[in-house]
């Protein structure tokens, strides 16, 4: 399972309009994230950050391409990037619970 966290920052004055749009996304934009091959995906915010968490079998590339293809994603993208003050990066993973456990034997 491939695992990403993308952290988006928001235009202050827009974070408002940025929640609202993502407790209203509509039923085929979900259907098209779903079918793009993400697994799952949450979005939280903290002060005028968004931290987007995806699970995919795939690559992130490989499904955010086929998302961006569908009209539902480039009608979505049209509201929703104005609001952002800089372009989504990807954190850095630095700790992982499993990750660590198995390198100890018991």
């Amino acid at each position: 399972m491939n695992k990403y966290l993308l952290v988006i920052i928001i235009k202050p004055e827009e974070l408002d309009k940025y929640i609202e749009i993502h407790k209203n996304a509509g039923k085929k934009l979900l259907e098209d994230v779903r079918s793009c091959g993400f697994l799952n995906e949450s979005a939280w915010i903290y002060k005028n950050l968004s931290i987007v968490y995806f699970e995919t079998n795939k690559s992130y590339d490989e499904c955010n391409k086929f998302l961006r293809s569908k009209q539902s994603c480039k009608q979505w993208d049209k509201i929703v990037i104005p609001l952002f003050e800089e372009s989504p990066i990807f954190a850095d993973k630095i700790f992982d619970l499993n990750e660590q456990l198995s390198k100890f034997v018991f």
